[in-house]
């Protein structure tokens, strides 16, 4: 993303009645703020950007303030001045280069006075400065202010669909649409001004929540300056670049703390950026392709105009692809730079292709710059290519080409079974031979071996061979298993290789206790379910394996069909026996005329001395037959009723 020439006026000085000789703004791509943060008046600064440390910085433009506070600016593209109001007098100023303002009219009766106005811009053909009028909780029209009319006449359109609070708007060079951060919804915005709607189908971001100043460059790049969101205090002291398309905001530096500040920029210029597109590796003898893209959002088409370009000794043009008549009239393919002269570059954004040859010597940092000379004044006369990946102004594109080398060094080598590693040089324009005869750039290896690549520019071969290893890992569990409810069982995992440098975890359908971070797993399960063991060598590779337990629930109690309470120690109780303990919650024996004659609560089964001695009520009872019943809870959960009869014996 480019930052072109960021520079911003915070405030404004000296403004008069009288109409002196004022001074127009060169349209550099520069932005610009008001700023009463320091006062109840604004003041004059210019942001520059750190080389070094790559942070927003203010610098003075004068020490003194306007008398007034200055909001709802815009650039003008028609006289290359800067229009703003004071919204508590509604009085109109008009801004020169000097940072001078000059009263030319008041707004006041264009708009609702009881309402806010601190956001605005001016329209691309110039006509109109539009406000944003707004309360406390909502914006509710936009205000177009004629700059054509004698009188500022105003016209409005009221706005409708979602709630929208914006602190500032600027209108996209190339499309002319309005776009603005809603506060409420910390999210870009896009204003219809014609029928007054409001696109807000935008994410809404977690890096700004608030932008006192938005603006556009000449490529129809959107940035703000704002308050970051999380920070400390109020400020404003956050520069974002805004993706227009997505909604995406980016934080790209830090500057001074803001507060009520507005925006505008010059995006009607001549501007150029350049970089070398290339991610991969840059070496000697190949031919690499330099992008150079032209924006003229200056309204007009720009003629008789100079581009040049010198590229260092090491390089070779070899072709050059440009988007409209010109005529190379110094230099060209086959030299190291090019000359177009009387050229003509319409309205809109153009993309200039140059491919250069890197001769056998040009190992090294390169940087590299295009210029555009021959431009209007106010536009600045001549251009420089920006490098559009920094934040600094103006400077040039870089390239470093390195000697051919070949280095696999850093690839991690081992690979787990099923796995694939990408071989991949990553070097840009050369030919590639790889031990299988294929000549793609990557080459893809899923098994152990050697292999070997050659690598040809137009100057050097050369040869390097890769050790890729598998690492075994394989891990196994007995598929099925049965146990009976309450029987416990332990899951044994076979390992290859045979190891003690594993990491173990257990996962199962069902709730696993104690801890699962062990090799064999000991479980007691009361439901049917999946057990699955995953496994990990240490050396990045994983394996699993998953085994289904099956839970038998016969339900089986036995209750002895006689006993004989005659204390000689043997069949003395009538209770229920079962393999495992369960829960009895209710035990009754009743008399063959119903009457109960023994009762027990919760106790388990196999606990004899829970069981019914052949007494009631401290008497010895006669022999016969008796029934039971019995409510036997189950260690899943499930409550069973048993009934029968049983044979008391003296």
């Amino acid at each position: 993303m480019s930052f072109k020439r960021i520079g911003i006026i915070i405030g404004l000085s000296i403004y008069t009645i009288i109409i002196f000789a004022q001074e127009p703004f060169i349209c550099r791509g520069s932005f610009y703020l008001t700023l009463a943060n320091l006062g109840t008046k604004s003041k004059a600064f210019e942001v520059v950007v750190d080389p070094v440390g790559g942070d927003v910085q203010f610098s003075p433009l004068n020490d003194t303030n306007t008398g007034e506070v200055l909001n709802s600016i815009g650039f003008r593209s028609t006289d290359s001045f800067i229009y703003g109001i004071d919204p508590g007098t509604y009085n109109l100023f008009q801004v020169d280069s000097t940072g001078s303002a000059f009263l030319i009219g008041n707004v006041a009766s264009g708009v609702n006075t009881s309402r806010i106005h601190i956001a605005g811009d001016i329209t691309p053909d110039g006509r109109y400065l539009v406000l944003l009028e707004s309360t406390d909780t909502r914006d509710e029209a936009l205000v177009f202010i004629d700059l054509e009319s004698p009188t500022f006449a105003a016209t409005k359109q009221m706005l409708s669909g979602t709630n929208t609070r914006c602190a500032d708007v600027a209108f996209d060079p190339l499309t002319s649409q309005l776009y603005g951060f809603n506060t409420f919804g910390d999210r870009l915005v896009i204003f219809n001004t014609t029928n007054g709607s409001i696109n807000a189908n935008f994410p809404s971001t977690d890096v700004a929540d608030f932008m006192g100043a938005i603006f556009f460059d000449a490529f129809g790049n959107l940035f703000g300056y704002g308050r970051r969101k999380g920070a400390s205090g109020n400020g404003q002291d956050g520069f974002f670049s805004v993706d227009k398309n997505t909604g995406i905001v980016t934080l790209e530096a830090i500057g001074p703390a803001a507060t009520g500040n507005d925006g505008c920029s010059c995006p009607y210029r001549v501007e150029l950026r350049e970089w070398v597109a290339i991610n991969e590796e840059l070496v000697p003898c190949t031919t690499v392709p330099i992008t150079i893209e032209i924006a003229n959002t200056s309204g007009r088409e720009q003629t008789g105009l100079t581009f040049e370009h010198y590229f260092p000794e090491s390089f070779q043009i070899t072709d050059i692809s440009i988007p409209f008549p010109a005529t190379i009239t110094e230099g060209g393919i086959g030299s190291d730079y090019f000359i177009y002269e009387d050229l003509n570059v319409p309205v809109g954004i153009h993309q200039i292709t140059v491919w250069v040859e890197l001769l056998p010597d040009a190992s090294g940092f390169h940087e590299l710059q295009s210029t555009l000379s021959g431009l209007p004044t106010e536009l600045g006369e001549i251009e420089i290519s920006d490098n559009p990946f920094t934040l600094i102004q103006d400077d040039p594109a870089t390239m470093t080409v390195n000697e051919l080398n070949i280095d696999f060094s850093a690839i991690n080598t081992n690979i787990c079974p099923g796995d694939e590693i990408t071989l991949e040089p990553g070097i840009f324009g050369v030919d590639y031979l790889w031990s299988d005869g294929s000549t793609d750039p990557t080459f893809s290896v899923s098994d152990g071996g050697t292999y070997a690549v050659t690598v040809t520019s137009g100057c050097e071969v050369q040869i390097e061979t890769v050790t890729v290893q598998v690492i075994p890992l394989n891990v196994q569990l007995e598929p099925y298993h049965e146990i009976e409810l309450g029987d416990d069982l332990t899951l044994f995992p076979f390992l290859f290789p045979v190891g003690d440098n594993y990491f173990f975890s257990w996962e199962s359908t069902n709730e696993l206790e104690g801890n699962v971070n062990v090799q064999n797993l000991n479980i007691q399960p009361f439901f049917d379910g999946n057990y699955t063991i995953s496994v990990d060598n240490g050396q990045g590779c994983q394996d699993s394996a998953s085994t289904f337990v099956k839970v038998l629930k016969n339900r089986k109690i036995y209750f002895p069909n006689a006993f004989s309470p005659n204390s000689d120690g043997f069949n003395d109780f009538f209770f229920p026996a079962s393999k495992n303990p369960e829960i009895v919650l209710s035990f009754q024996i009743f008399d063959r005329w119903g009457s109960l004659v023994f009762e027990n609560y919760n106790f388990q089964t196999e606990q004899v001395d829970q069981g019914w001695d052949g007494e009631h009520s401290d008497k010895k009872l006669s022999t016969g037959v008796y029934v039971y019943k019995a409510e036997i809870q189950f260690l899943d959960g499930e409550v069973f009723t048993f009934t029968g009869d049983v044979s008391l014996v003296r």
